[in-house]
């Protein structure tokens, strides 16, 4: 009956740890430095793409691009940023035409709202709370 309560006590100082040290490394992955840009389509039309071009040191050219966002419809994009970076949008609609912007400037844990319209882009910024 020791016998048997030593191995249930280790089995479960073990189960306490392996749990405390997935929760450590959960948490730490978690923090890994991104910016969310959310692009909304209230322009009407539909958005055959949107270019998102960004200050990436580990990728070297920092582009990201979506395709097909149908009016009323949004994408969300997630990149790398290890501190301050800025980013550009340029998006063409279904008709050809072309319009730019985007918010510019963001860190890493931001959480920003792009607006299309069919005229311009606007933007709203929250926080991901890393």
């Amino acid at each position: 009956m020791k016998q048997l309560l030593k191995r249930l006590g280790v089995f479960f100082l073990g189960f306490v740890l392996g749990m405390l040290f997935f929760a450590f490394v959960e948490r730490q992955l978690s923090h890994v430095p991104f910016v969310e840009v959310t692009l909304k389509n209230d322009s009407g039309k539909k958005i055959d793409t949107v270019r998102l071009s960004h200050e990436n040191r580990i990728d070297e050219n920092g582009i990201e691009l979506v395709e097909n966002i149908q009016e009323g419809g949004s994408v969300k994009i997630r990149f790398y940023a290890a501190g301050e970076t800025s980013y550009k949008l340029l998006v063409t609609f279904s008709d050809g035409k072309k319009i730019a912007g985007g918010a510019g400037y963001a860190e890493s844990g931001y959480k920003i709202t792009e607006t299309i319209s069919d005229k311009e882009i606007k933007h709203q910024y929250s926080s991901l709370g890393y």
